[in-house]
């Protein structure tokens, strides 16, 4: 039988790209962590990893493994959570995944809403970045991801489920910080921390459009993922940010004014194809069914027309 400790190595010696440090991790000898290898390698029939530099690196036959291994180990720790919830009395479990600024809507109280109609299913939530969300998804680590960003992948199914309104964050002493909402325009001036365009590009896109219907050029002071470290940056003084109007939490060093305009930021729901867990499918009945409570929503925001739950063009 295949001991899966081999595969739980051989992610720790790529993780940490050292066999000393991942012996550490394992707390094992050096030694066993170099035996484990030396069988996979063995039972593969192909060199897994190089040592140069200081620094062990997976070959390319390594890498195709790693990923394998992954998948093998997190189907295993699925496997296990499966039995233990359905030994506990629950008729499954459900793991979903939130990006942190779908904690600025009213997404956490859909969910709670969903825990308390069905307690039959051990619920598992999971708080990441949106960028990191997606390779979970992947990995069968999660059953859906509720995200700010749209996915685009083939194996992805992605509906909009809600929106929140959004708003500039600026350093508490700017001169628009008190103000209860105001127009793009009024930013004209200042620099932006923006989301990059190859993850949001529709976000991205409409705020360029928006300076150069003006006549303005929009100056970008930086890129991030995740609207926690937009804040960030904003705090330091790199610019302004275009985040969720609900984000601010205090001692952020922010403030943040909604937009008065057609800014929203759409909440998708995504799964993957291939997977079928009748929880999750509930789940989404769920969400679909709950009108979404976006802060009030800005008085010229577009109608958006209804979507079905399909994969992305």
């Amino acid at each position: 039988m295949f001991d899966i400790r081999l595969l739980q190595t051989l992610l720790a010696v790529a993780e940490h790209k050292s066999f000393v440090r991942a012996a550490e991790t394992l707390h094992a000898t050096q030694p066993g962590v170099s035996q484990h290898i030396a069988k996979l390698e063995a039972h593969f029939g192909v060199k897994l990893f190089t040592r140069g530099g200081g620094q062990v690196e997976p070959t390319a036959a390594g890498k195709a493994i790693l990923k394998q291994a992954h998948i093998v180990l997190t189907s295993i720790k699925r496997l296990e959570s499966e039995a233990e919830a359905w030994a506990q009395g629950y008729a499954g479990t459900l793991h979903v995944g939130l990006s942190s600024a779908v904690l600025a809507s009213d997404i956490p109280a859909r969910l709670r809403e969903f825990k308390q109609a069905h307690p039959q299913f051990r619920f598992e939530v999971t708080v990441r970045s949106a960028d990191e969300l997606g390779p979970m998804l992947d990995l069968g680590m999660l059953d859906a991801m509720l995200t700010t960003l749209p996915s685009h992948e083939d194996e992805h199914l992605s509906h909009q489920i809600g929106e929140q309104r959004l708003g500039v964050a600026v350093p508490p002493d700017h001169a628009l910080a008190s103000r209860a909402s105001a127009g793009i325009e009024e930013f004209f001036d200042e620099s932006f921390i923006v989301v990059p365009r190859d993850l949001h590009r529709e976000l991205h896109d409409k705020l360029i459009a928006r300076f150069q219907n003006a006549g303005r050029a929009l100056h970008i002071a930086a890129q991030e993922v995740a609207f926690p470290s937009v804040l960030a940056r904003v705090a330091l003084g790199e610019g302004a940010g275009l985040v969720p109007a609900r984000l601010a939490y205090h001692g952020s060093g922010v403030a943040i004014v909604p937009l008065d305009e057609d800014f929203v930021l759409p909440i998708y729901y995504v799964t993957r194809g291939d997977i079928h867990n009748p929880a999750e499918h509930l789940l989404f009945d769920h969400l679909e069914a709950a009108p979404s409570q976006s802060a009030e929503p800005a008085a010229t925001r577009e109608d958006t027309p209804d979507e079905t739950r399909q994969g992305p063009d």
